[in-house]
């Protein structure tokens, strides 16, 4: 246990683990921090421009929306398209433009969402891929605006089930997952380079520690060092929401057990 807290204390000292909390905490705060003041406790009313958007199981959804887009990007000849995450907007030419124009005479023809998915895909690969139109992205299409009753219970749900903190919780997940899924190997791989340069590991096979379990120690402090600037970003949302809905039944842990799977 001693190892344990050494190897902790000496990595969550270092520089480089300080800049890595900031940055998480900074990115956080940044992308997640305005969705807290958002009134989900509030009863969505219609015309208020309250209602959510839902996923539809019905594939004349999926179908009208994904053929309205395409026509719109065809007529202006912008396709949009996201190479590495980036938005990049692609112009065919001339016979490229007739390609999809065929497709879409097609797809108004499509009986099924399979046949649908076959000739979209062929206006993912003249746009080089990366399109809202390929097999992985297509079910974006599917999303239409909650009617009044499925607001409702969504609204039931939040309350109920979620108890408010649970909604908020797991959009900081998704968050936090973006930026933990990168930085911590940067940490770690600067953590064991100081090591390398300070000869670290004879230094500790001389006090007779097997290699097996100071790795297993260091990988556990490691573990812990990392997700503690998402906890205690966690808990300075917790407390924010149990400010907000004071008056409310929420859920406390809500945060703390997300940052835990993150």
């Amino acid at each position: 246990m001693r190892l344990f807290w050494l190897e902790f204390k000496r990595l969550t000292t270092s520089l480089t683990f300080l800049i890595y909390a900031v940055i998480v905490f900074a990115f956080i705060m940044l992308n997640a921090w305005s969705m807290v003041n958002s009134h989900l406790s509030k009863i969505p009313q219609p015309g208020s421009g309250d209602y959510d958007y839902i996923i539809s199981k019905d594939d004349a959804t999926l179908k009208t929306n994904a053929l309205d887009q395409l026509k719109l990007e065809h007529h202006s000849n912008e396709y949009e398209t996201y190479p590495a995450g980036f938005e990049k907007i692609v112009s065919l030419n001339k016979q490229k433009q007739a390609k999809v124009k065929l497709i879409l005479n097609q797809a108004e023809k499509a009986r099924t969402k399979a046949m649908l998915a076959r000739q979209l895909q062929d206006v993912d690969h003249l746009l080089g891929g990366h399109s809202a139109y390929s097999h992985q992205n297509l079910q974006g299409f599917s999303f239409h605006p909650m009617t009044r009753r499925e607001a409702l219970h969504d609204h039931q749900l939040i309350m109920t089930k979620d108890k408010i903190s649970g909604t908020f919780a797991r959009f900081f997940a998704d968050i936090a997952g973006i930026i933990v899924g990168v930085l911590p190997t940067i940490v770690v791989i600067s953590y064991c380079y100081s090591d390398r340069r300070s000869k670290a590991l004879p230094n500790i096979q001389a006090k007779f520690t097997s290699t097996g379990k100071w790795l297993i120690t260091r990988y556990a402090a490691s573990l812990l060092s990392l997700i503690l600037p998402v906890f205690l970003t966690g808990i300075l949302f917790t407390v924010k929401v149990a400010n907000l809905y004071s008056h409310f039944s929420i859920n406390y842990f809500a945060f703390l057990q997300v940052s835990r799977a993150v």
